[in-house]
């Protein structure tokens, strides 16, 4: 028996070698697993924050609260915070616009009249209220519509910009 543990061949040598990297692949693979129970425990804990029950979420402040909050309770009191909003934009002085219809538009393709054929059929009026440095402007625009003598083609001056569907534009938001 002491004869074959001596005995050293290159299949002996080749089983060592494997031996060795076998160690070396066990010890990084030891260190990825907890490397990944690591990062499972991160992901777990993600998880609960974000889907658990509600006792287990991280309390985020609701809007709606904050919103309620500064909405008063009391149908009068909000009647009355109403109505001094209504007084406060009848105090503010108005400057009237008068946008043309333009030129180009006026062309009827029915009939081939042009501008001076185009006579006026009506108003639309619109209020856009905008922002001078400590100052509310309240913007009246008084758009025409005109039509053709012949009634096949109306046009009418375009609507002032406003910030999406507001009554407001980009000034007072900034």
């Amino acid at each position: 028996m002491a004869a074959r543990k001596t005995h050293r061949c290159d299949w002996r040598d080749r089983a060592e070698a494997l031996e060795s990297e076998l160690k070396v692949a066990r010890g990084e693979l030891d260190k990825l697993r907890e490397k990944t129970g690591l990062l499972d425990e991160k992901i777990d804990a993600l998880n609960r924050r974000m889907f658990g029950r509600r006792s287990e979420r991280q309390r985020v402040p609701d809007i709606n609260a904050e919103v309620r909050k500064l909405r008063p309770s009391d149908p009068e009191q909000a009647k009355a915070k109403h109505r001094a909003t209504e007084e406060q934009k009848k105090q503010i002085g108005a400057e009237p616009h008068r946008p043309e219809v333009p030129r180009a538009k006026c062309h009827c393709e029915y009939c081939g009249d042009g501008p001076e054929e185009f006579h006026l059929i009506g108003s639309k009026t619109s209020t856009v209220y905008s922002m001078r440095p400590t100052q509310l402007i309240k913007r009246v625009y008084t758009r025409d519509t005109r039509a053709c003598h012949c009634g096949k083609t109306i046009v009418s001056a375009p609507p002032p910009e406003r910030f999406g569907k507001s009554q407001y534009d980009a000034s007072v938001v900034l």
